[in-house]
């Protein structure tokens, strides 16, 4: 087996598990899993910005549940909005503008502590609406 593949493999095993801690949280779930919010929280500290970005799309791309969805794009999505929203905020606005689904998903950011400028980007772009039904 390559590296690449391993690597691959890992990632997709990662994906999983985060998925599923999400989807069990409300239903007193598997407290086991807690690892991958951990790891997630490491990136975010050691300014791993390029993987926490490479993480969100992968999760995005899965298609899960309006409740994972949510909880990405409150958690690791909206703290990468805060923490560079400047560097993010383009590819952010060009993926809302052709795609849908992402346009829903950012629709489920809060300002925290963004910057205006970002924050009225991040507020154009999105479907607030999505989350409300």
């Amino acid at each position: 087996m390559s590296m690449a593949l391993a690597v691959a493999m890992i990632d997709e095993i990662f994906i999983h598990e985060w998925i599923k801690y999400q989807e069990d949280l409300s239903k007193d779930g598997d407290e086991d899993l807690h690892w991958t919010e951990d790891h997630l929280m490491d990136l975010m500290l050691q300014g791993e910005y390029s993987e926490l970005w490479d993480f969100i799309m992968k999760v995005y791309r899965k298609e899960p549940s309006k409740k994972v969805l949510a909880i990405l794009a409150a958690g690791e999505l909206e703290d990468i909005l805060v923490a560079k929203g400047d560097e993010y905020i383009a590819r952010v606005e060009l993926l809302a503008a052709n795609d849908q689904r992402f346009k829903n998903l950012l629709g489920g950011v809060w300002k925290n502590a963004m910057s205006d400028e970002v924050w009225q980007k991040v507020s154009d772009a999105s479907n607030k609406e999505f989350f409300d039904s």
